[in-house]
């Protein structure tokens, strides 16, 4: 049954457009596989295809406890974190069309973020180095370095920094796109790999889309976010 859209003659109907990090708002996939393989290394550990195929789904904790150490797992993903943060930040730079469509968003009213697992401090720093910030409204990252994947509140806490009850989530994570479904935002999968799309219908994405450019025409079209309410 499809869901009943709440009063939109009441509300305001433009939500908080919340953006991934990793493979989303940013393209890290060179800067992942080249830190995996740093590590994997250094501690003696071959880094195979079908590992690395594992790790673009997944977190880099649950990679290293099921590979290298389940006790000094926190250890080697901080290692991972540094190096590629010290070494291959050049490597990290903007999803084709990701400036375009923020700039697109921020001009026709719309509040953006970005949410991630990721440290805020190095959160802001990329983005900032990006050009992004700018366009950003709530950036939304770990202040403690413990959190080893993004979690409901997360999306809730953004929410609540922009004062929006309405949230669209963009990421090419489906893990993360159940994640925000978890906490009711209209959920839009971003997959640039077509051969990936298979993996996300147990997520069940709201949307899907291959290119940043749609972003725009969908948040032009019908207001299907309307339907859902961002909950604790």
């Amino acid at each position: 049954m499809a869901k009943k859209i709440n009063n939109p003659d009441q509300i305001d109907p433009k939500p908080l457009v919340l953006f991934d990090f990793d493979g989303t708002i940013m393209d890290t996939e060179t800067a992942l596989i080249a830190s995996y393989r740093e590590i994997f290394d250094r501690h003696g550990k071959e880094l195979t295809k079908d590992i690395i195929e594992e790790a673009s789904e997944s977190v880099p904790e649950v990679i290293m406890r099921k590979y290298l150490s389940e006790k000094k797992a926190r250890k080697y993903v901080d290692e991972f974190l540094f190096y590629q943060q010290e070494h291959l930040a050049d490597l990290i730079q903007p999803t084709k069309h990701a400036k375009r469509t923020l700039r697109w968003l921020k001009e026709n009213g719309f509040k953006t973020g970005v949410v991630s697992s990721r440290g805020q401090s190095s959160l802001e720093r990329m983005l900032g180095n990006a050009g992004l910030s700018e366009y950003l409204d709530v950036i939304c990252g770990d202040a403690g370095g413990e959190k080893i994947s993004l979690l409901t509140k997360d999306i809730v806490r953004a929410c609540k920094a922009s004062k929006k009850e309405y949230c669209v989530y963009v990421s090419d994570s489906p893990v993360n796109i159940t994640v925000a479904k978890e906490a009711g935002a209209y959920t839009v999968a971003f997959i640039e790999d077509g051969m990936r799309a298979m993996r996300f219908i147990d997520a069940g994405p709201d949307f899907m889309t291959a290119e940043f450019s749609q972003i725009p025409k969908l948040m032009s079209s019908e207001p299907y976010w309307l339907a859902y309410k961002v909950h604790e």
